[in-house]
């Protein structure tokens, strides 16, 4: 019977209201968020479904480090060693519930840097595209040195007053 007619039900004569939801999520986060200039973060991109209906074609891309696909390539240059981590059963679909999770390094982060992730799919009712997009921050820190070289009168290792500073040397450090 029709619930709210209380009339026998025809699917002739009745639509039924299916509803379902297509929807696709994107968490971008960065570890560490601050690194010393030259050095190395690691990229996390979790890829969901929310909605109730299967999502396909999923195409995972990083405004800075280039596409990040499923199988883990990524056309990043310098390449950035992209990974898919977990989260699919093997189907290549992105199923309700379903969480993908890819890692990217990056090696060369010279300066600080707001990079956007960004995945689209299809939904797999009405054949729309469905997108997310997030972002993360690395700040970078430059090392300075800084120094005198100076005639330490005492041989104590400090410099006091009246140790006088020395011209013309050059001081070469090696790491």
């Amino acid at each position: 019977n029709d619930i709210i007619n209380n009339e026998p039900y025809s699917a002739s004569s009745k639509s039924v209201p299916i509803n379902f939801v297509e929807n696709i999520t994107l968490v971008k986060t960065v570890d560490p968020d601050t690194v010393i200039c030259g050095g190395l973060v690691n990229y996390t991109y979790v890829v969901s479904n929310p909605g109730t209906i299967n999502v396909t074609s999923i195409n995972l891309t990083d405004d800075v480090l280039g596409n990040i696909t499923l199988n883990g390539t990524n056309t990043a240059t310098p390449p950035a060693n992209g990974t898919y981590i977990s989260g699919d059963d093997g189907d290549n679909v992105l199923n309700p519930g379903e969480s993908w999770i890819f890692n990217v390094t990056d090696h060369y982060i010279s300066s600080s840097v707001t990079n956007w992730g960004n995945v689209t799919g299809i939904g797999n009712v009405t054949k729309k595209l469905l997108w997310s997009k997030d972002d993360a921050h690395v700040a970078v820190t430059y090392l300075s040195i800084n120094g005198t070289k100076f005639e330490d009168k005492n041989s104590k290792g400090t410099r006091d007053p009246g140790d006088p500073g020395l011209e013309n040397w050059t001081i070469v450090l090696t790491f």
